[in-house]
This record gives structure tokens, C-alpha cells and sequence, in this order.
């Protein structure tokens, strides 16, 4: 049995504390979308790829791609980057 360490520990206090769902303090990419014409991708740690029909977004654990037509990053602001654009499709990778 795998003893938990004081910061899981007190991760699971704040979680149950606010009432988030389990894995809601995890550091995995969270992604909506509004149509096909804006992306917001939170989590992200930096751009591995820019191109008017292409992004990559590294998040970590995952590569995130977007393709699509007039794709253009709008903001990137605390890990939080939000891309307009016509998306045409949105990929994910290791």
C-alpha cells in the first residue's frame, strides 16, 4: 500500500474543502471549445508550433493541435491560451 505524501494529503483536504470533483487539482490540459471558431486551451506551457492553419500547444503530458484556416492566437496569459480562427479539426499526441 502506497503511503500518501503530506501534499496529497492536503491536496484531498482542499479539495473535499471546495467541493471539486476527484482529479479536479490534477495538472492535465483543459480544453473548450465554442464552435469551430475558438479554442481555449488551459494548462498550456508553451507553443511548439504557430502557422495560420496549424498549432501546437505543449500542455505537459500532451501535445495539443489545432488545424484549421486563419487560426491566431489571441491571448496567452497564466497557462491559459485562447485561439480564433475556422478549426477544422483538434488533435491529440505524446
Amino acid at each position: 500500500m502506497k503511503r500518501r505524501t503530506r501534499i496529497e494529503k492536503l491536496a484531498e483536504s482542499f479539495r473535499r474543502g471546495f467541493d471539486l470533483p476527484a482529479g479536479g487539482l490534477s495538472a492535465t490540459a483543459g480544453i473548450t471549445l465554442t464552435g469551430n471558431t475558438q479554442a481555449v486551451i488551459e494548462g498550456c506551457l508553451g507553443v511548439l508550433e504557430y502557422g495560420s492553419e496549424q498549432l501546437a500547444f505543449n500542455t505537459g503530458t500532451l501535445t495539443v493541435r489545432l488545424r484549421g484556416a486563419e487560426l491566431t492566437i489571441v491571448s496567452f496569459q497564466c497557462g491559459i491560451v485562447t485561439v480564433n480562427g475556422t478549426i477544422t479539426a483538434v488533435e491529440f499526441g505524446t
